[in-house]
């Protein structure tokens, strides 16, 4: 069992008593009780707290030093005192690695502590713990080994700050590592955690490597450490209570993911199907180089179990060179695009890349402008954007006959995608001087956070445009609400999103659900959204 820990802190002792009880009730199976985070509440307030702990729940008790992120304000010595003082409250004792090297008092102390709750058979544990918020600690391998060698461990935690997300791996590995027992004591799985948004996999799927615990917070805005997940992501969204060492690992792969709805889609659908399998946010930096290193690590840990990915902006283009390059199989719609948003990945390592926003788009434009797609004959066409959404919208619509021309920033991105599907191209700063029947927004821009931008000027939109958002969150973009207020058809980007999510969800299960599953799923995670 991997348990989820919450950290508990507060200046009144109700409301600490509050928030440990509603953690229990949320799914915490440890309470850790962050002393140095509760100015004002005293030692006997702290020791009610044994035994008033909701459920009987076992409790880390930690006074976390400046050095290591906490907040305790006086002496070291101050501080050990009050960690001895306080020991009978807890089942785990977390005490900093250095500190333990560094003092002989303090571990000539804790073994007397330790003695004392075996007379009254209450196990005192000991969890050696070392943060780094900063970054990876250059010399991480020989902590973590001396970690492992300290014979008074019962528990080891290792927390650093991701620098990407191949921080995961190398984490992954020691959750698998286990101590062996010595004298006195066995020891548990370890603690390991990439903090920071690199690291959500390392938090998300401690349960599936088997570590001891991870640490989620009570409600967004009380994290303990950046990257935390809320007990409810974790159970609610991230399907924590399914996951076990079978389980494949889905994701989304891209520079923004943190506000994709993806992982509420696709959980969803897993869900629905029945399959073992858990679908993550994947935040990979820009570049090929950055997607190929991610993508070299997947192949390289099939104990990982990796089956698949959506991907996004900015790696459709970098996907298909990848798969490509290694000898992986290209679907014929995403090759002749030149753009993969969909990967597949076989228990025996083979590859294979697809592009579900095809079909998804011309689907959501014939519906919404009430054409069929043999209708889309010479009509003319604005496309905002020439990345991967753009090279499959102007695919399609070049296939069917439009008159397409392409504004993009990067003029010469512009350029090469209009000569790839013989259309036009003109510079972004003379978007505004389009005319067309059809105006299409393949940029980011509109997207949340960011909901107050607009691609385009709202005077240059006139009545009898259709006017297509691919922006699907928020489903009413600054874009839309233009064109509806100059009497201009609007399409969003909701009915695209779900239609390629379902051609994703089909590819990675082999089961087909309704598009009104995933229409309804997408409409529920906008609600939550807002």
């Amino acid at each position: 069992m991997t348990y989820i820990a919450v950290s508990i802190a507060g200046d009144s002792i109700e409301r600490i008593r509050r928030d440990m009880a509603e953690a229990v009730d949320l799914g915490a199976d440890l309470i850790e009780l962050r002393v140095d985070q509760m100015p004002g509440i005293s030692d006997d307030e702290i020791r009610s707290l044994r035994d008033e702990s909701p459920g009987g729940k076992a409790i880390i008790l930690t006074i976390r030093s400046a050095a290591e992120g906490g907040a305790w304000p006086d002496s070291e010595e101050a501080r050990i005192d009050r960690l001895i003082e306080l020991s009978p409250v807890a089942d785990y004792l977390d005490v900093e690695f250095g500190a333990w090297l560094g003092s002989n008092e303090l571990r000539r102390r804790i073994r007397l502590a330790q003695d004392e709750a075996k007379k009254r058979s209450a196990p005192l544990k000991l969890i050696l713990s070392s943060h780094d918020f900063a970054g990876r600690p250059s010399k991480l391998t020989k902590l973590h080994l001396d970690l492992m060698g300290s014979e008074d461990c019962h528990v080891l935690k290792l927390a650093w700050r991701a620098r990407t997300i191949r921080d995961n791996f190398e984490a992954f590995g020691m959750m698998r590592l286990r101590c062996e027992s010595v004298a006195g004591h066995t020891p548990e799985p370890p603690i390991i955690i990439c903090m920071g948004p690199e690291g959500l996999l390392s938090r998300a799927l401690a349960r599936k490597f088997g570590a001891f615990a991870t640490f989620a917070s009570l409600k967004p805005g009380r994290e303990s450490a950046p990257g935390q997940l809320t007990i409810s992501q974790l159970r609610d969204l991230y399907r924590w209570d399914t996951l076990d060492a079978q389980t494949g690992v889905y994701g989304v792969i891209g520079d923004a993911v943190e506000q994709s709805l993806s992982p509420q889609i696709h959980n969803a659908a897993f869900a629905e199907v029945g399959l073992n399998a858990v679908y993550l946010p994947m935040k990979i930096n820009p570049g090929y180089e950055s997607l190929a290193a991610f993508m070299v690590e997947v192949l390289d840990r099939p104990e990982c179990d990796f089956r698949g990915f959506s991907v996004t902006v900015p790696h459709k283009e970098n996907a298909l060179r990848f798969i490509r390059g290694i000898g992986g199989t290209i679907d014929e719609v995403a090759d002749r695009i030149g753009a993969v948003n969909t990967i597949t990945l076989s228990p025996d390592g083979a590859l294979a890349g697809f592009n579900t926003d095809h079909n998804a788009a011309m689907q959501a434009i014939t519906t919404g402008m009430g054409r069929s797609s043999a209708q889309l004959n010479g009509l003319n066409v604005a496309v905002l954007g020439a990345g991967g959404v753009a090279r499959a919208i102007v695919a399609g619509l070049c296939d069917a006959g439009a008159k397409v021309i392409i504004y993009n920033r990067t003029a010469a991105r512009a350029g090469e995608l209009a000569r790839l599907f013989s259309c036009g191209s003109a510079p972004w700063n003379r978007r505004a001087e389009q005319a067309a029947e059809l105006v299409v927004n393949c940029t980011r821009v509109g997207m949340a956070p960011d909901a107050d931008a607009s691609p385009l000027p709202a005077e240059v939109l006139r009545a009898g445009q259709a006017v297509f958002d691919t922006v699907y969150n928020p489903p009413r973009t600054k874009l839309l609400q233009q064109a509806a207020d100059r009497g201009c058809r609007t399409i969003d980007g909701v009915e695209m999103f779900a239609l390629q999510a379902a051609a994703q969800s089909e590819l990675w299960t082999g089961e087909s659900l309704p598009i009104a599953f995933f229409r309804n799923k997408v409409q529920q995670a906008l609600a939550t959204d807002a």
